[in-house]
């Protein structure tokens, strides 16, 4: 989990790995915590990362950023066309202040438009949880079948998540329909 929701961060975990006989934790506000392994500990800390995985997912994040996306691009769409047309009047016209200022608007447009990427990243990882939530019975169970064509081909958990793209969990999604209506098709 790269991505928080409304709740304490120092507590949400972005992900944990096991070394020389630690569990070591590291949670979103980049604070790590070592725990003596046990497969008890392990199995705690996923669970506390799947209850969270599910906090999130249920608290409306995904629709308000999809939301929140439409409209920074439609408003910096709108702003960028504005720029350029200040700019490109400045330079027919030769008045250098509205060619100056045509060109900030501009640059502003470029800083509104990293905001975009960043809430694309976003929306692209909290559809990765809702798919691997949606589907996490399914890919434990019909495993290692749900891999095939997906690129990461390493156990799909919720701590090994994030080494997962967007499309490899849309391929997974994909993989358990096919063998879904494989078997209806089976007993019809």
């Amino acid at each position: 989990m790269i991505y928080g929701y409304d709740t304490d961060i120092t507590k949400v975990i972005k992900r944990y790995e096991i070394s020389n006989g630690y569990i070591i934790v590291t949670y979103l506000d980049g604070i790590e915590q070592k725990y003596e392994y046990t497969r008890a500990k392990e199995i705690e800390i996923q669970n506390t990362m799947m209850k969270q995985a599910k906090e999130r997912d249920e608290s409306g994040l995904l629709e308000q950023t999809t939301i929140d996306d439409k409209k920074i691009k439609n408003a910096s769409l709108t702003f960028a066309a504005v720029a350029a047309m200040g700019f490109i009047s400045g330079y027919m016209l030769n008045n250098e202040g509205l060619t100056i200022a045509g060109g900030v608007s501009l640059m502003s447009s470029a800083i509104i438009g990293s905001k975009i990427l960043d809430l694309h990243k976003k929306i692209q990882e909290l559809k990765k949880y809702s798919l691997y939530l949606k589907n996490v019975d399914k890919i434990q169970e019909l495993s290692p079948s749900v891999y095939e064509g997906v690129e990461h081909t390493v156990g799909l958990n919720i701590n090994t998540i994030d080494g997962f793209s967007l499309d490899d969990l849309n391929k997974i999604d994909e993989n358990i329909k096919n063998h879904h209506e494989d078997n209806v098709k089976k007993f019809s």
